[in-house]
């Protein structure tokens, strides 16, 4: 790239000694960044491409962008953006290679929706933390936040916990059916 370029809305993106800058039509004439306020410029607006895209970025490696399958769930496709090599994976495979490590940073910060995320108020769910061995009933109230699930001890005690927060979980009340709503 020169040391100047020409937007498509006509704008001038220049360098000079003092970092990246645009010219503009306001009284000071050129506005100067810094480089490291322009490195976050770039990361900004890359970073809201990809979502437009519906695509992830990997934190590893920034070359890496891994987007979701049309079509088939659970599925993958990583790509590196500098060699426009490429490779499906499927969540819980276990591939150790720069792709398929990609793939599985992905799925760990897109886990699966579970059932109890999208409960509604006043349904009851038996839950279960994962160091837990049985099922406890939790009441479901809803807020801005998403469903908070409420347990009344024998003895009155109670404690609010987010979805996120549980391993294992079903609706009890209202029962689920089989007949379609």
């Amino acid at each position: 790239m020169s040391d100047k370029f020409v937007a498509s809305n006509g704008m001038t993106v220049g360098i000079d000694q003092f970092g990246v800058g645009f010219f503009t039509s306001k009284p000071h004439g050129f506005m100067t960044l810094a480089e490291d306020e322009m490195r976050a410029m770039r990361e900004f607006f890359r970073a809201e491409r990809d979502e437009e895209l519906g695509r992830w970025r990997w934190p590893e490696d920034a070359d890496v962008v891994v987007r979701p399958s049309a079509l088939v769930e659970n599925r993958v496709l990583a790509t590196s953006e500098r060699t426009g090599q490429a490779e499906w994976s499927t969540r819980g495979e276990e591939s150790n290679d720069w792709y398929g490590r990609a793939a599985r940073a992905y799925f760990a910060a897109h886990p699966e929706p579970k059932p109890w995320g999208s409960a509604k108020n006043n349904e009851v769910w038996a839950l279960r933390f994962s160091d837990q061995h049985g099922f406890l009933p939790y009441a479901v109230k809803t807020d801005e936040g998403g469903p908070r699930f409420w347990w009344t001890g024998n003895e009155g005690q109670s404690a609010g916990y987010f979805a996120r927060e549980f391993a294992e979980g079903h609706r009890i009340f209202p029962e689920v059916s089989n007949v379609a709503e």
